[in-house]
């Protein structure tokens, strides 16, 4: 049927440098004939890091940068390298990890003929960016659940949310679950688990080496950079990134939480014994 593509949603929306970029119809330039000093106050006024220079005949193979970043008193008349450039059609998770490997806070975007606009580590504050995360971890949610279904079962994630630690507090969740099958609503258990939840049930079920962790600290390492992926992305208000380290950071935490989606369907669950009670 024509409608049948409405009902199917993507895993995660696509999101592209061009996405997020600057363009050049958009972005504040200067003529060739601009001095350094005269560039500078520009660009402390502006608050940029980098400035592209209009040749004479329109062109676009120079730039202004500052010889720090985020300190605009020392600025560099510079040419744009290949090293410079990035496709304006990179996808996003690509251009977090030739941000992050190679620590570049810019880059001109170009269509292989000529430049198109420019992306700038602020640029990866975007709100693009963030639902683009905020969908993978729902991708990873979701996958995890599955795994745990098939797993443990409905009844022994009950079980384990029953045993939680929490005082006289019920697990908000299982709470939930019961007062939604009270009113009549069959809802899926594993519909009430959060990210956490899960991790939880896999370190108290000890069911981390068949996803292939050699030990639990291993597993935690790994988890650790996923929470605090989880907890900026959850909080759109906090900047993803204010400096190069921090894109190092979010493009590690990006490739371990593609790394436990690659172990999920790997994970042999038919030779796991169910420790349901």
């Amino acid at each position: 049927m024509l409608t049948d593509h409405l009902f199917q949603q993507p895993n995660r929306p696509d999101v592209f440098a061009a996405t997020i970029g600057l363009s050049r119809s958009q972005w504040t330039s200067v003529p060739s004939t601009y001095k350094k000093h005269e560039a500078s106050e520009i660009m402390k006024k502006h608050r940029f890091d980098v400035m592209p220079i209009i040749e004479k005949d329109g062109s676009i193979n120079r730039y202004f940068r500052s010889e720090k970043w985020g300190d605009r008193e020392q600025i560099i008349r510079s040419k744009i390298t290949e090293e410079d450039t990035l496709y304006y059609l990179t996808h996003i998770r690509d251009v977090l990890q030739v941000m992050g490997e190679h620590r570049k806070t810019y880059f001109f975007l170009e269509n292989e003929t000529r430049i198109l606009g420019l992306l700038t580590i602020t640029h990866l504050n975007a709100r693009p960016v963030y639902l683009f995360l905020y969908h993978t971890l729902l991708y990873l949610e979701t996958e995890m659940s599955d795994w745990l279904k098939k797993v443990l079962g409905d009844e022994a994630v009950l079980r384990i949310l029953e045993e939680l630690p929490g005082g006289d507090v019920e697990h908000g969740g299982l709470k939930q679950y019961r007062e939604d099958r009270s009113s009549g609503i069959d809802n899926d258990i594993m519909e009430y688990l959060f990210l956490g939840d899960m991790f939880e049930i896999i370190r108290r079920e000890q069911l981390y080496p068949h996803l292939s962790y050699k030990s639990l600290d291993q597993f935690e390492k790994h988890l650790r950079k996923l929470r605090q992926m989880r907890n900026t992305v959850a909080h759109p208000n906090r900047s993803l990134v204010n400096n190069i380290d921090s894109i190092s950071e979010l493009w590690l935490s990006l490739q371990k939480l593609e790394e436990l989606l690659e172990r999920l369907p790997a994970a042999h669950f038919e030779s796991i014994e169910r420790r349901e009670h």
